[in-house]
């Protein structure tokens, strides 16, 4: 009876109360942070639940039990009034949505008898009110709150209890899985995050029981079909089954000899068939194709070059600058092969081998982002490096390490939970650093002396807010660059007040670097302008170059300079503008542009 209770100081209760009050009491203490988040004054709170890819996972309860697959019972232009996560085509008469339903299916046993109390109150039950906002806040706080006492439940094979306890609440406040679970509540991480937790529970279950339980064998199996529909390329999990806690290579063999049997690969063959039974019909509905690619225009592009550098290390969406929680996980993952503990190369080789399929993706830091969300499913794998980190340091006798290590997981629960709450979107290019600072400023967790201020716009980051088209077609660096064609007047237009560069004195020089290549073609036509205007929008100063006098030939990429002095007079409340005149209506490509203030 003793590990079925829990001390806490001279009380001793059972553990299924404790863990009763310890989670009733986290869902109501983050269900109430979330709905202060995400609401105010009786309404949404900035874009609400539904807008860009939260609305493309949510679109298919509506259409399933309200709407229907045919556009015309849907609020007027709730497609566009969403950013466009969803489409509501009018040529096809049909509802357009990029991403399966495998989200849609976790949140349905909060949607339906949501959508019938609302409906029965008369309310507006049309599937985009307030209250499905509501509705998927409360089912995205379930399953975080069930993710973690599952995930909890796991660790307790392999740690004590109190370590097993404050892992997923560490991983949780000093990660991003933290925004995913409390802002962009529809995103497929969260839900990931819950069905591996799932995944590794019940496995370790089945191997407990000697691999002899085959109801557990079929539950894993339908997880596993569940996590290959949210995220095809988490069939890399199978490898979970053959690997996970062997001891030896005879035991990997009699991992592989058991499910490869018959009755094994029929049935996960048929429950993987039967989950993407739903899927097939509705690709076939908007395609005519049982089997549909439906990211058209997307993809895999990187793989001779995968971003991996960038996807780990930069500023633009990069894991540890947004979650130095994650260098902890690193750390772990060398431990646990150094000191051979169980699973350790497993682990380290998903790491790697995600980070490159993930690195390889067209858009490597996955558009405007809160880190990088792609590593976040995968987080209940990096908990077990990270528990024996844990237990290694508190094991050592330098007392150095154990505070070290306190102190650095305490940073990175504040670092997390600043820059959550005071989140400004990043808008520089792969390696802007002075765009990462602001956001670490405006957060409060640190402020720079800034000598100068570099901003570097190599054209990856198609969130910009410059919003210039880019294509993989021709480029100077890395797999993008921006491009003009003849209908396009204006390209790479940036402009900042002054004096929201320097904190304390006045910018003296500007210098602008920008790369072009004019195609088939020596002349464009085009003018490059650098000017500054008053707040009464008078221009105080202007500088033009033509495009022309830098080329070096067609189909060659050449630099454009400039060198500008700021004469002391310029008021500092003024506006300076970068931007690209295309008078001579000509099509060429633009990359790598960089504009350093001194």
């Amino acid at each position: 009876m003793k590990n079925n209770r829990i001390g806490i100081g001279k009380i001793s209760v059972p553990v299924i109360w404790f863990d009763a009050i310890l989670y009733a009491g986290l869902f109501a203490l983050f269900l109430n942070m979330a709905f202060i988040k995400n609401f105010t004054d009786g309404d949404v709170a900035y874009r609400g639940e539904f807008y860009t890819d939260n609305g493309a996972y949510y679109i298919y309860l509506p259409a399933t039990f309200i709407h229907g697959y045919t556009i015309e019972s849907y609020p007027d232009s709730i497609d566009y009034k969403n950013a466009g996560g969803f489409m509501l085509n009018k040529k096809m008469n049909k509802v357009v949505t990029k991403v399966t339903y495998g989200v849609a299916f976790l949140v349905a046993p909060f949607f339906i008898p949501a959508h019938l109390i609302i409906s029965a109150c008369n309310l507006p039950a049309n599937g985009f009110s307030i209250h499905y906002h509501r509705l998927v806040v409360v089912a995205a706080i379930f399953y975080l709150i069930l993710s973690m006492f599952i995930l909890k439940s796991f660790l307790l094979f392999y740690f004590p209890r109190w370590l097993s306890y404050s892992l997923p609440f560490i991983i949780l406040v000093g990660s991003n899985l933290y925004f995913f679970s409390m802002e962009e509540v529809l995103f497929a991480h969260l839900y990931s995050f819950f069905l591996i937790s799932l995944l590794l529970f019940t496995l370790k279950q089945y191997l407990v029981s000697g691999m002899k339980s085959f109801s557990l064998f079929i539950a894993i199996c339908f997880i596993i079909a569940f996590l290959i529909l949210v995220r095809p390329t988490n069939i890399l999990l199978l490898f979970l089954l053959a690997f996970w806690d062997v001891r030896s290579l005879k035991e990997i063999g009699g991992r592989f000899i058991h499910f490869f049997r018959w009755p094994y690969i029929l049935s996960f063959v048929g429950i993987v068939l039967l989950v993407f039974i739903p899927q097939s019909f509705y690709w076939h509905y908007i395609s005519g194709q049982w089997i549909y690619f439906s990211y058209p225009g997307e993809g895999f592009i990187n793989w001779k070059h995968p971003m991996l550098i960038p996807f780990w290390f930069s500023p633009l969406n990069g894991w540890i600058p947004y979650t130095p929680l994650a260098i902890l996980f690193v750390i772990g993952f060398t431990v646990m092969i150094f000191k051979r503990y169980q699973n350790g190369i497993l682990i380290t080789s998903l790491f790697l081998v995600y980070s490159y399929v993930f690195s390889s993706w067209h858009s490597w830091f996955f558009g405007g982002s809160f880190g990088c969300r792609p590593l976040i499913d995968f987080y209940p794998l990096f908990a077990v490096a990270l528990g024996y980190l844990i237990i290694t340091c508190i094991n050592h006798k330098n007392l150095l390490i154990k505070v070290l290590l306190f102190l650095f997981i305490a940073f990175s629960i504040y670092f997390n939970q600043r820059l959550f709450d005071r989140r400004l979107f990043y808008s520089g290019g792969t390696w802007s650093w002075w765009n990462y600072e602001e956001q670490i400023e405006h957060a409060g967790i640190a402020f720079f002396q800034h000598r100068q201020f570099i901003y570097n716009n190599d054209f990856e980051n198609n969130s910009s807010f410059m919003h210039d088209p880019t294509s993989n077609i021709c480029v100077h660096s890395k797999t993008r660059a921006a491009y003009m064609t003849s209908d396009m007047n204006i390209g790479c237009h940036f402009n900042r007040w002054l004096n929201t560069i320097f904190n304390n004195r006045n910018v003296d020089k500007v210098s602008l670097s920008i790369w072009i290549n004019a195609v088939d073609s020596n002349l464009t036509g085009a003018r490059f302008i650098c000017e500054i205007r008053s707040v009464e929008n008078k221009t105080l100063l202007r500088r033009e170059l033509q495009v022309d006098d830098f080329l070096t030939g067609p189909n060659q990429w050449s630099e454009l300079k400039l060198d500008l002095h700021i004469p002391p007079w310029i008021d500092r409340n003024s506006l300076i503008s970068f931007y690209l005149l295309n008078t001579g209506k000509s099509a060429f490509y633009m990359d790598d542009m960089v504009i350093r203030f001194e």
